[in-house]
């Protein structure tokens, strides 16, 4: 016999069950009901009647969302910041027009050279230059380019020294994906990235093309938390738009009651790094924010009752930064590189026990010997310059110890570690500076390395401030 007590708990956990399966009906019902459909601009009226904007079919790009289940309220969020998206607009306006070639330029780690990605399959910057081939005007495709300058193991500590090193110099709008790589706020070396992170924003609004910077956030697998937090405030103080697929999955994972790492297996990702439909769920984002932010299609900034505010101002590159000290803003930095095409990094003489190692994107030059020293050459242009050296550091570099000195001064080698720098994050293969010495005067020098303990010291760079 089944006592009052115990019917009266399992009718309780019965209706518990039913109203929760009724609140995941309603879930998936208000889903269906947010389909992406809604009606813009998409004509022009001309002397030979109206013509059509093949940049604005913003109803082709929402369909491409939905059959990646993204609903509106994902879509809405994947927008961390858009700002006035005002050299956007300028930039594309000109490339609408026929004005102008649309010159991509991509700076970020692994996730954006493509690696996890297929025989055949896309990066998110090969897909948008695709969308951006066939939409605008015949007479300046033929210029359009795409410069995927992405390295693997790098963020900001290596781009706001190298990025001269990678870009052509023509590019007008570049994208910045670095919220994987560099350190969350909560993370111990996270001021180390705002700085970093700053510095390049600024010097690549300063570029004489004056680029339009849009900055991206990619998902990691293990938490929420990524540089996407800082890298907001940068979009904020500096009116960048941030493209978020994090914030993407994030919601549709609580609007259909999932999993987070269900989701993270439909975009097929592997140590954070998604397959084809990741990257095409993040062209499709980027196209959306292009048709209803930048582009004259009827929505966002574009609109007519917008326009009676007045056209926003891009207002450059402030004189005031955030985090870096007046110093910091000018300094002048070197970087000398194995991971550009014709490597500034160039060893003194042969390799004697070193090679020359790429794996996944990461080059590098790696030893497995002890007391091989290694030599390359690099100059400073003014007194009392810090030498660095950029090397990879990885849980799976078994704790490596290297040295480096500069010139003649072994007696003051520095230790390099190779440990992970971001506390705890055991699985991000990620390159890091170590502090080498101060350079008292200009001109050309010589750091020295080799290994001390261990069997596999990765050496990447050297970077002055």
């Amino acid at each position: 016999m089944v006592q009052p007590t115990t019917g009266i708990a399992l009718a309780a956990a019965a209706l518990a069950t039913l109203l929760l399966v009724l609140y995941q009906l309603r879930q998936v019902a208000w889903h269906h009901q947010n389909i992406l459909t809604y009606s813009v601009t998409t004509t022009t009226t001309t002397a030979g009647g109206t013509a059509t904007l093949p940049f604005c079919n913003v109803q082709q790009t929402l369909d491409a969302l939905a059959r990646a289940d993204v609903d509106r309220g994902d879509l809405v969020r994947s927008v961390g910041h858009g700002g006035t998206a005002a050299r956007l607009r300028r930039v594309l306006g000109r490339v609408a027009r026929g004005e102008d070639a649309l010159r991509i330029g991509v700076i970020g780690g692994s996730i954006s050279l493509g690696r996890h990605l297929g025989p055949g399959d896309k990066t998110y910057s090969e897909l948008l230059l695709q969308w951006a081939l066939s939409v605008f005007p015949d007479s300046q495709r033929s210029s359009f380019t795409l410069y995927n300058d992405a390295r693997g193991g790098t963020g900001s500590g290596y781009f706001r020294y190298c990025f001269k090193e990678h870009l052509r110099g023509d590019e007008n709008v570049i994208l910045v994906e670095l919220a994987v790589n560099d350190s969350p706020f909560s993370d111990a070396n996270a001021r180390l990235h705002h700085l970093n992170e700053e510095k390049l924003v600024r010097e690549l609004l300063a570029l004489p093309q004056a680029p339009a910077v849009v900055l991206l956030g990619f998902p990691r697998q293990d938490e929420f938390v990524t540089a996407e937090e800082s890298l907001l405030q940068l979009a904020v103080y500096y009116d960048l738009p941030l493209i978020s697929l994090r914030n993407t999955v994030y919601s549709q994972a609580f609007s259909h009651q999932i999993s987070v790492k269900d989701v993270h297996k439909r975009l097929g990702m592997l140590h954070h790094h998604p397959d084809q439909r990741g990257h095409a769920l993040m062209a499709h984002l980027l196209i959306h924010f292009l048709q209803t932010h930048a582009l004259p299609c009827g929505g966002g900034h574009t609109d007519s009752a917008a326009a009676a505010l007045g056209p926003a101002v891009d207002y450059g590159v402030p004189a005031e930064a955030m985090y870096l000290t007046w110093r910091a803003i000018a300094t002048s930095e070197g970087c000398w590189t194995i991971e550009t095409k014709t490597p500034s990094l160039v060893p003194d003489g042969p390799l004697d026990g070193w090679e020359l190692h790429e794996i996944n994107g990461k080059r590098s030059y790696r030893t497995s010997v002890p007391s091989r020293p290694i030599s390359f050459g690099f100059r400073t242009d003014k007194t009392n310059m810090h030498a660095y050296l950029f090397n990879l550091r990885a849980e799976y570099l078994n704790g490596t110890v290297g040295e480096c000195y500069v010139d003649n001064a072994r007696e003051d080698a520095a230790t390099v570690p190779t440990l992970p720098l971001q506390d705890g994050q055991v699985n991000l293969n990620v390159g890091a500076r170590t502090a080498i010495a101060l350079v008292p005067l200009p001109g050309e020098h010589r750091m020295t390395c080799q290994l001390v303990s261990g069997n596999d010291f990765r050496i990447m760079g050297i970077l002055t401030d």
